[in-house]
């Protein structure tokens, strides 16, 4: 009966963000420019974006800040990379105050979303899937408990694991 109460609640977490973007965010846009709207990749793509949003957020200031943090808060519960490209745009979208916090709670709130999927769902799948590696980092982790920190922190500068599977570990 937890789980289920666990995936419920993801669940309706996820069809927030995208009842936003879908019912408030995507009809106040012209739909060319609803096909040029995406996640962006690049410096360059942020621009891109940008200059298109930054239209509709003098009109719809509002809509668009809901929007980008539903965006954002939907990439980091997911655990997708381009953090810093979703810093850029809110920076520039919004001005470095207003950026900058809304941001700051996207990725905190985004992170704690994304610890909570992975400790229902993901957990299981990633030592099933990897289970020998998962096994080898643990060993390590356990080896280096006592300087933990500065273990960490040196797999994380030198990356001879992907820190995507650390963070899934």
């Amino acid at each position: 009966h937890g789980c289920g109460r666990q995936v419920l609640m993801l669940s309706v977490v996820f069809l927030t963000f995208y009842l936003v973007v879908f019912v408030f965010v995507l009809p106040v846009m012209d739909a060319k420019d609803r096909a040029r709207l995406k996640v962006p990749n690049s410096v360059s793509e942020v621009q891109e974006v940008y200059q298109m949003l930054g239209e509709y957020k003098n009109k719809h200031y509002a809509v668009i800040l809901l929007g980008f943090a539903s965006a954002y808060l939907t990439k980091q519960s997911l655990g997708l990379p381009g953090s810093p490209l979703f810093n850029l745009l809110g920076g520039a979208l919004f001005g470095v105050p207003v950026g900058f916090v809304v941001c700051l709670l996207c990725t905190s709130i985004g992170t704690a979303i994304c610890y909570f999927f992975y400790n229902v769902f993901g957990g299981p799948v990633v030592r099933w899937l990897f289970l020998e590696q998962v096994v080898r980092l643990d060993q390590a982790v356990q080896h280096h408990r006592r300087r933990l920190f500065y273990y960490l922190t040196v797999i994380r500068i030198f990356p001879m694991t992907p820190n995507f599977f650390i963070n899934l570990a």
